[in-house]
C-alpha cells in the first residue's frame, strides 16, 4: 500500500486536531462557501496555520504535532515552504533534532545567499518537505525539483490536510515522483465541523424545498467529492449505487450525509434475506443520523 493511501493521524487524533484548530483560531469556515483562495476559487473551510504566530502555545502544539510523521519517516533533514509552517519550523527542528532548510517557491534575485534555498544540505541526504495543505499540487513542484537539483533523496511530502483537489493528477501529468502523506483530508475536517454543529450543512428550509437528485453512479469517492462539495449549500439529494459496494454502506452513507440527503440505490429486491439484512443496516444508520441533530437522514 502506498503511504498516500494512509494518514499519519489516527481517527481520534484527527478529531483532537480539528478541535485544536478551532481552539487556536487556525481555521476559518463559512456556510456559504465564500472564503477566497489564492487560486481565485471559493471554499467553505480555510486552514491558516500561519496565524499560530500570535500564540506561543499554538506554536508548541504544531511543532509537537508534526514530530509524528518526521520521527516515522526519519529524514536527515526537512524542508519548509514559507510561510505557512515557517512559524514553527524552528521549534520542530529542536523537538526532533532534525536540521532543516527553507525553499522559496519563487527565487529572490540580487541576494548574496542562494536565491531559492536558505540553509545547507549534503548531497545524497534524505529530505522531507513539509507544508500545511495540498490542493492541486502545483506549488509543490518547484521545491521538489529544487531538492532533486541539490542531489537529495526526496521522501513523501508531509501536510496536515489534503484538500483532495487534483494533486494526484497534477503529479502524474508532470512526472512528479513524490508521494503525499497527509494527517487527514478536508472532508475529515468538514465532517467534524458539521457533525458537531460548528458549521451548518445547509439551510434546512432550502434543503427541504430542493427535490433535485444528483446521481454519483460510476464515480470514485474523490470524483464524487468534487461534485458534492460545491453543491452542499444547495440542499440537493445525492444518489449512489456502485460506490456503496466499493466503500461500504456503513462508512459511505455518514460521509455522504456531510454534503446532503442520501438516496441509496441498492437494487437488492431479488434476494429476500440479503434485502432484509441490508435494510437492518440502513435502519441502524438512519437511527444514528436521527440522534445526530446536525445531520439529516
Amino acid at each position: 500500500m502506498k503511504i498516500s493511501d494512509s494518514y499519519w493521524l489516527t481517527p481520534w487524533e484527527q478529531k483532537e486536531v480539528c478541535e485544536k484548530l478551532v481552539q487556536f483560531g487556525l481555521i476559518k469556515w463559512d456556510n456559504n462557501r465564500q472564503l477566497p483562495l489564492r487560486s481565485g476559487n471559493k471554499t467553505d473551510i480555510y486552514i491558516n496555520l500561519r496565524e499560530a504566530r500570535k500564540d506561543p502555545e499554538a506554536l508548541l502544539w504544531l511543532g509537537n504535532l508534526y514530530t509524528n510523521p518526521l520521527r516515522r519517516l526519519k529524514p536527515n533533514r526537512f524542508a519548509e515552504m514559507p510561510d505557512s509552517v515557517s512559524c514553527f519550523a524552528g521549534i520542530l527542528s529542536v523537538q526532533t533534532d532534525i536540521p532543516y532548510i527553507t525553499i522559496r517557491e519563487e527565487a529572490k534575485e540580487g541576494r548574496v545567499s542562494k536565491a531559492k534555498v536558505i540553509g545547507e544540505a549534503e548531497y545524497g541526504e534524505t529530505i522531507c518537505i513539509i507544508d500545511d495543505v495540498i490542493t492541486d499540487g502545483q506549488s509543490k513542484i518547484s521545491p521538489y525539483k529544487e531538492c532533486l537539483n541539490m542531489g537529495l533523496d526526496v521522501l513523501p511530502l508531509v501536510v496536515l490536510v489534503d484538500r483532495q483537489q487534483g494533486w494526484k493528477q497534477t503529479f502524474e501529468t508532470k512526472g512528479i515522483g513524490m508521494e503525499v502523506w497527509s494527517g487527514m483530508t478536508l472532508h475529515h475536517v468538514r465532517r467534524h465541523l458539521i457533525k458537531n454543529g460548528i458549521m451548518q450543512r445547509c439551510d434546512p428550509v432550502l434543503e427541504e424545498k430542493n427535490p433535485l437528485i444528483i446521481a454519483l453512479d460510476g464515480m470514485d469517492w474523490e470524483t464524487a467529492l468534487t461534485i458534492m462539495d460545491p453543491l452542499r449549500t444547495t440542499g440537493c439529494i445525492f444518489k449512489v449505487n456502485d460506490l456503496l459496494a466499493s466503500k461500504g454502506i456503513e462508512t459511505l452513507i455518514p460521509d455522504l450525509q456531510v454534503y446532503g440527503r442520501v438516496m441509496a440505490d441498492l437494487k437488492i429486491h431479488d434476494i429476500p434475506n440479503t434485502a432484509n439484512n441490508i435494510v437492518k443496516r440502513l435502519q441502524k444508520i438512519y437511527l444514528q443520523s436521527c440522534r445526530d441533530k446536525s445531520l439529516f437522514s
